[in-house]
């Protein structure tokens, strides 16, 4: 495997990648884009979107999220990819976001958890009972799996009922993203 360097980057830390079927893109502090056997380019952030931590494909779109709330979303450009904010995704961090099969799911600081499907449009999910999802989200194809604190991992079909996982050791659990 060798390695080669892409770009001189400036900007601070990249955090996620994501890819289409033709294109990368990579957030952090800012956002690169292009194609998936070429170099990437920086593009501009929405005004007032802070941090990326995390960022999916949709199969039409790329969503990213992060810092205060920031849910962005890709629009194609002739020139490659803009990028627009999302409606009704809050003020609390963005610690998680995966796209599984059919909907986006966002898992916010404060506890709260938004589902979207086409990555533009925000809604929260009404968690039922008293396990609820603190920390990363997972999605396995089958089961959105989240960190309960020391306790273990919680798993939800639907991001509505969480069963936990326990956690035999009492240790926190740890995400590397491998989207």
């Amino acid at each position: 495997l060798a390695w080669t360097v892409k770009l001189d980057y400036q900007f601070g830390n990249l955090s996620d990648v994501a890819a289409s079927p033709s294109t990368l893109v990579a957030v952090g502090h800012a956002i690169f884009s292009g194609p998936r056997n070429g170099d990437l380019e920086w593009r501009q952030k929405p005004e007032g979107t802070g941090t990326l931590n995390h960022v999916v494909w949709t199969g039409d779109a790329f969503v990213a999220a992060g810092s205060g709330g920031s849910i962005i979303h890709s629009v194609p450009t002739p020139d490659g990819l803009a990028w627009a904010k999302a409606s009704g995704s809050g003020s609390s961090d963005i610690r998680g976001l995966v796209w599984a099969g059919s909907r986006a799911y966002a898992l916010a600081a404060n506890g709260n958890l938004l589902q979207s499907t086409d990555g533009k449009t925000w809604s929260q999910i009404a968690i039922e009972g008293l396990i609820r999802p603190d920390r990363f989200l997972f999605w396995t194809g089958e089961w959105l799996l989240a960190n309960h604190g020391s306790e273990g991992l919680v798993k939800s079909r639907d991001g509505t009922v969480w069963e936990l996982i326990p956690n035999p050791n009492q240790r926190r659990f740890s995400h590397q993203n491998t989207q």
